[in-house]
């Protein structure tokens, strides 16, 4: 574990030694429980980041599933806001150990807001969901589905580390793409047009790192494999 993920569990042990040499425990009750919120979030930080390198790894030697819609499992969506959690808690615990409790909790309340928003926003940033199919994949946002066909696909541009990678899918018909929206309905045309981005003659669409729970090295993989035309092995389908 790096030593970060160590800070709030060193800093929980000198609460317990101050108490235990005689200072009063109402005096560090704040400063107790924003350590412990701290070293909660930070240990399920540290157990995502081991569990998405195993999940990574195996998205990229076996492929993905098709026909099967792919999405963020739970314990994944949790860790923007158990990391801000995190942060918040323990920068908090600066001004709750020199003795300014009430002001250590105004600065942990906004970072916990906004830990708990984040995962709301990243489905605004990247869709939610996607389905490898035969004609295109399927791409899930909140309200509606579009169908990027695979001849479609100009060439996917990768931004990023291996271990944490955004692409940048660059289309050739945004009419045809945006056309395809289901439900057909006003909002959800709107939604394709914003969500599909103009470049010239073309369009692009950003995914971001792990969009639908899918490591995006696993991900550029997959597609390339699609669009030329080589389709998954039957044991994947």
């Amino acid at each position: 574990m790096k030593t970060v993920h160590a800070l709030p569990w060193l800093g929980l042990a000198a609460v317990g030694l101050a108490v235990a040499l005689g200072v009063p425990p109402a005096r560090v009750r704040v400063l107790a429980a924003e350590l412990t919120l701290a070293a909660a979030g930070s240990g399920y930080v540290w157990l995502v980041g081991r569990a998405s390198v195993r999940r990574a790894r195996g998205q990229r030697s076996g492929g993905l599933r098709w026909g099967v819609r792919l999405k963020k499992p739970l314990w994944l969506r949790l860790h923007e806001p158990a990391l801000m959690l995190a942060i918040g808690a323990l920068l908090a615990t600066l001004p709750a150990a020199l003795g300014f409790p009430g002001f250590s909790i105004g600065v942990f309340l906004p970072l916990a807001v906004i830990g708990l928003g984040s995962e709301l926003f990243s489905d605004m940033l990247t869709p939610p969901g996607l389905t490898f199919q035969e004609p295109g994949l399927r791409v899930h946002c909140r309200r509606f589905t579009i169908l990027l066909p695979w001849n479609d696909i100009a060439r996917i541009d990768t931004v990023g580390p291996d271990h944490f990678t955004a692409l940048m899918v660059r289309l050739t018909d945004r009419a045809r793409i945006t056309a395809s929206v289901e439900p057909a309905t006003p909002s959800a045309r709107r939604g394709a047009d914003l969500a599909i981005q103009k470049e010239g003659s073309g369009a692009s669409l950003m995914l971001m790192p792990w969009t639908a729970g899918v490591d995006g090295m696993a991900l550029m993989q997959a597609l390339e494999a699609a669009r030329s035309g080589h389709i998954a092995p039957p044991a994947l389908n």
